[in-house]
């Protein structure tokens, strides 16, 4: 009796430390400032740092290679094991030969505990590119 007490504690604890435990990610734990890379095919690594804020906002900035300093402004929402993050994004003032907004939607699930991967689309040209943060 006591043996498969023992055990079923044992398997509960396997369960609640298991990798696949790391896989969900709520709104309390998104909430705050996330540093990564924007991993854009043909083009560049841009670093990024944006904040999940509580009340859905979404901001940040990441500076790229061709288009220079941009800032991000818009909202988040979860869905399911995914947050989705749709947000504008403005090119710093005097840059040139870019758009001076666009629009884009980020897909993010939890790899592992304070990481977030997916991927991210830019409707202006359905330009697709991947997306990593890790939470500061």
């Amino acid at each position: 009796m006591i043996l498969r007490f023992v055990t079923l504690v044992f398997v509960a604890l396997l369960m609640f430390m298991s990798p696949a435990s790391g896989q969900m990610i709520d709104s309390k734990s998104l909430v705050g400032t996330w540093a990564g890379i924007l991993d854009i095919q043909g083009s560049d690594k841009s670093p990024v740092e944006v904040s999940f804020n509580s009340d859905g906002g979404f901001k940040g900035s990441a500076k790229t290679e061709k288009s220079g300093l941009l800032n991000y402004n818009g909202k988040w929402r979860m869905d399911g094991q995914n947050v989705l993050v749709d947000y504008v994004s403005t090119a710093a003032t005097g840059t040139a030969n870019v758009p001076a907004q666009g629009r884009s939607q980020w897909t993010l699930t939890s790899l592992q505990n304070n990481t977030l991967s997916g991927w991210g689309v830019r409707q202006s040209d359905q330009l697709k590119y991947d997306v990593k943060l890790n939470k500061k």
